[in-house]
This record gives structure tokens, C-alpha cells and sequence, in this order.
């Protein structure tokens, strides 16, 4: 005897169980691209934060670079011009030295870190591919000669 639950044949359209299937991956495939989306954006936002703070960095260092051109000057003028007044030529020296050694550390220090952090959309992309190849894995695939 039939279970009383179910409904009797040919009571149900013919495609209600494609239908049904379609709407359950669509609604799946919505939520897998909302999903994606979210994670899309998060990553742009580290990634401006991550280019901003290089900006900062580099900034930093064409101001210091800019600085140390007049204390170069100076420091010439110094040294060729008054023989007697080693101590402003050695203070000088002193700070163009801190400088043209602080300007490329301190940029250096910048990029290696902008590298090694920045990631840009690496995560996305690499959900993506994982999306695909499970599609591709998932979906039958058809004959196109025929």
C-alpha cells in the first residue's frame, strides 16, 4: 500500500523536483556570491589601509630626503669655509649622516612590510577558483559536438 504521506502519482507536476532543485542552487549560488562579495570588500579595505600607511612612509621620506639636501649645503659651506669651526661641521655631519642612513632604512623598512602584508584580492580570487573547480567537479558536463 502507499504511504499516506506522499502524494498520489501524477499529482505533482513533471519538472517540480528540477524546479525545486533549481531554486535551492540558485538561492545557494546567491548566498556563495554575497558571500564572496563581503569578502571582496573586506579585502580592498585592508588593502587601501595597507597602501595608505606606505604612503605615509614614503612621504616621511621625501620630506626627510628634502631635509637633507640644506644640511648638505650647509655642511659644505662649513667645512670650506671656516676651518675654525669644527664643532657646527661635525654636529652637521653628524645629522646628514643620521639622515642619509634613517631616509633608506626607514623606506626599506616600508616596502619589505607592504610586501610581505599586502594581499590585495588574493583571497577572493583564490575562492573563486575554488568555486569553479567545484562547479566544474559538481556540474555534468556536456557534449558540445553533438
Amino acid at each position: 500500500m502507499a504511504d499516506a504521506q506522499s502524494p498520489p502519482p501524477g499529482s505533482e507536476p513533471l519538472f517540480a523536483g528540477v524546479q525545486r532543485e533549481s531554486a535551492r542552487l540558485a538561492g545557494d549560488v546567491r548566498g556563495a556570491v554575497g558571500k564572496r562579495w563581503e569578502l571582496a570588500q573586506l579585502e580592498l579595505t585592508i588593502a587601501a589601509w595597507q597602501v595608505k600607511r606606505l604612503s605615509i612612509w614614503l612621504a616621511g621620506a621625501l620630506w626627510a630626503a628634502l631635509t637633507l639636501l640644506p644640511l648638505v649645503i650647509v655642511l659644505i659651506a662649513d667645512g670650506l669655509g671656516a676651518v675654525t669651526v669644527w664643532s657646527r661641521t661635525i654636529w652637521l655631519g653628524l645629522f646628514v649622516l643620521l639622515l642619509a642612513l634613517g631616509i633608506p632604512a626607514g623606506v626599506w623598512y616600508a616596502w619589505t612590510r607592504f610586501r610581505r602584508e599586502f594581499v590585495g584580492l588574493e583571497a577572493t580570487l583564490a575562492e573563486l577558483r575554488e568555486d569553479l573547480r567545484w562547479l566544474e567537479e559538481h556540474l555534468p558536463q556536456y557534449d558540445s559536438s553533438s
